[in-house]
């Protein structure tokens, strides 16, 4: 055997071995998406059981350190603290939104990435699986957008303009807008960006 024919065995096993790692991965970002779907239907499901209504203290009984008015209200469920409900009727979007956001939470559900309805700064982030923010890939201009606070009140957005940022620019989440979501593009190099604007 030449060496150009030993060469070519080489390439040939090494690009088998390349598709079946990027299968292996496929698959397990597959049963990822799987797993964040069900444990957000859960949450979601166990938030609609509860029909939760926070009642919060008067003013003066309030501690000082939880007076702060970026601070949204947030209900432990199952373990994780919720904040609400965000909802995109047009493609079939709901999902419960978590307070803090971590890896880990993120693998559950989407997150706060910062900001809060008050300040009208709102920043959303969740994960492009299928089971979470996949479907905003879709979103265009004009689409209604709803936050659900725990008491049930509706905030009503509608998508003003839709960008990609590279995943070095983060500075630039934070806009004019009062919400503001976001995931990663597929093969996860850029952020999709959705900007909406109050109703």
């Amino acid at each position: 055997m030449t060496n150009r024919q030993k060469r070519g065995i080489a390439l040939i096993v090494a690009g088998v071995i390349m598709i079946l790692c990027a299968v292996g991965m496929h698959r397990m970002e597959q049963k990822q998406d799987e797993l964040t779907g069900e444990n957000s239907r859960v949450l979601l499901n166990q938030l609609h059981r509860e029909k939760i209504s926070i009642q919060l203290p008067d003013e003066p009984d309030q501690p000082e350190s939880q007076t702060e008015p970026t601070e949204m209200p947030v209900e432990e469920i199952l373990g994780y603290d919720l904040i609400g409900t965000i909802r995109v009727p047009e493609v079939g979007l709901e999902l419960p939104v978590q307070y803090g956001w971590s890896k880990e939470l993120l693998n559950v559900a989407p997150c706060r990435y910062s900001g809060s309805l008050s300040d009208s700064d709102l920043i959303l982030m969740g994960h492009n699986y299928r089971s979470q923010f996949y479907s905003l890939l879709q979103a265009e201009q004009g689409m209604v957008v709803e936050f659900v606070e725990l008491n049930g009140e509706i905030h009503r957005y509608t998508v003003s303009e839709t960008l990609t940022l590279r995943g070095s620019e983060g500075e630039l989440l934070p806009s004019d807008y009062p919400l503001t979501l976001f995931t990663c593009t597929p093969g996860g190099q850029s952020r999709f960006v959705v900007r909406c604007g109050s109703e």
